[in-house]
Formats: C-alpha cells, structure tokens, sequence
C-alpha cells in the first residue's frame, strides 16, 4: 500500500504561498479562472532560496516573475514592485 508524503500537520511554508497567492490575486484583482502558484526551490533551510510566482491566465502565455527573497520575507510591497511587469 501505497503512504501520502503529506502529514496531518500544517505546513507553514505552504500556508505562507497560500496568502502569498492571494495577495497577488488581489494586487492583479485577477478572474477566478486565472491560476497563481508560488514556488520555492526544495530546501529545508529557514529563508532558502528565492520564490516564484507563476501566473496562468485563460489564452495567454503562463508568465513567471523571480523574487530575491524567501517567501518567509516577502511583503506585499516587494509583490507590488515584483508584479507591474504583469500588470
């Protein structure tokens, strides 16, 4: 039998890129079928590795924007200042 890596406890990395997603969402006032991710490189480190923020809207090409800081450090400021490219 197969066993899910995922555990029961909450994960507070992916609870941050959860309202990370949603401040951008918010920032770009994006459409429910716009999808936003926000990725980080695998690294067990505390303030690893830089996030990305990918954005996948309907008939439009999936864009990507880099942010030089760990998502533990991330404001909506830095995502104001990172997201007018996709504006």
């Amino acid at each position: 039998m197969f066993r899910s890596r995922r555990n029961n406890a909450s994960d507070p990395a992916r609870e941050r890129a959860a309202d990370i997603e949603a401040v951008v969402r918010y920032i770009l006032n994006l459409e429910d079928d716009a999808i936003v991710r926000v990725v980080r490189p695998h690294c067990s480190a505390p303030g690893c590795g830089q996030a990305m923020i990918l954005l996948a809207r309907p008939n439009a090409p999936t864009r990507a924007v880099a942010l030089d800081k760990s998502l533990e450090t991330v404001t909506e400021a830095d995502l104001r200042i990172a997201l007018r490219s996709l504006a």
